[in-house]
């Protein structure tokens, strides 16, 4: 008997990878005390203000209270929790990429600016651009 192809695949993880922009930061150590409340976090200084953060997986991460509970109630917030340690007319952008045994592949950025509202892009809206553009009805696999 011959299996559908999808009857025949090995189940996977999803696993993602996740950086920042590089942006210039007013108090790097204001900065440091913020983002060491989260779990998973990785600031890298470049040279002088100059930062990058690196997350251990994505940006979806989560102030720890302690080993008993599994977290407080509090996500990273960029507004709040990176912005404000930034200097003025910096953008932060976050670039987050996964994959599943390249099944299934998605990506996602997200820009921040003081006092505006967040933007953001997948790259499924790829899509949507090309329908546009070319006038033709394109597949979403």
């Amino acid at each position: 008997m011959t299996l559908p192809w999808s009857a025949n695949l090995i189940m996977a993880n999803y696993e993602t990878w996740a950086r920042s922009n590089s942006f210039k930061v007013k108090d790097l150590e204001g900065l440091k005390k913020s983002l060491d409340r989260f779990s998973g976090l990785n600031l890298e200084p470049i040279q002088d203000n100059l930062c990058v953060i690196f997350p251990d997986e994505d940006f979806n991460v989560y102030i720890y209270t302690n080993e008993e509970t599994a977290f407080e109630d509090k996500r990273l917030d960029p507004q709040v929790d990176i912005l404000p340690y930034l200097e003025d007319n910096e953008v932060f952008i976050t670039f987050e990429v996964g994959h599943e045994k390249q099944r299934y592949m998605s990506g996602y950025a997200q820009a921040f600016c003081k006092d505006k509202e967040p933007v953001s892009i997948s790259t499924e809206d790829i899509y949507a651009l090309a329908s546009r553009t070319f006038g033709i009805d394109v597949r979403y696999d």
